[in-house]
This record gives C-alpha cells, structure tokens and sequence, in this order.
C-alpha cells in the first residue's frame, strides 16, 4: 500500500467515524430533551443505546454510506489543504 492510498484508506475511516459518532450524539441528545433530567443509570443506558445504534444502522445502510463516504473523498481530492488539515487535526 502506497503513501496515497494509506491516507485515502485514513480519510475514509475518519469520515465514516464521523458519521457514526454526529449519529450518536444526535440520538443521545434527543433522547435526554424528551425525558428531561436524567439519573445515572438512565445516561447508563442512554449512551450505551447511542453507541449501539449508529453501529447497527451503519452496518445497515454500508453500501449507502460508502457512496456518501466516497463522493466526500472525491471532493477532498480536489481540495489538499483541507484534506491535510483534516487528516492532522483527527489523527
């Protein structure tokens, strides 16, 4: 595996990271406005759902997201700085 592919193959994992992770804190959030105040064990349980789900639903909709995920690398392609910066501020 050659230098470029190395960081396309990076890019890809944080961009799907990405995804999974903004799933997650959505969901969290959601749920903890409709309930309101939340005791331990219901933020327990709360982040263990928001970390179960977007995991479920990514491997779901794979091909889905490896189209997202793909047509954001074609972009950042044309755009090296932002890649590269990506790539450091993530790492």
């Amino acid at each position: 595996m050659n230098e470029n592919e190395a960081s396309r193959y990076n890019m890809y994992f944080i961009i799907r990271s990405l995804i999974s992770a903004s799933i997650g804190f959505i969901t969290f959030s959601l749920v903890a406005l409709l309930l309101g105040k939340l005791t331990g064990l219901q933020a327990i349980i709360l982040s263990f759902v928001s970390f179960a789900y977007p995991v479920l639903l990514t491997n779901m909709f794979h091909r889905r997201i490896q189209t997202l995920v793909e047509r954001i690398l074609f972009h950042l392609e044309k755009h090296k700085r932002i890649e590269k910066l990506m790539t450091k501020l993530l790492k």
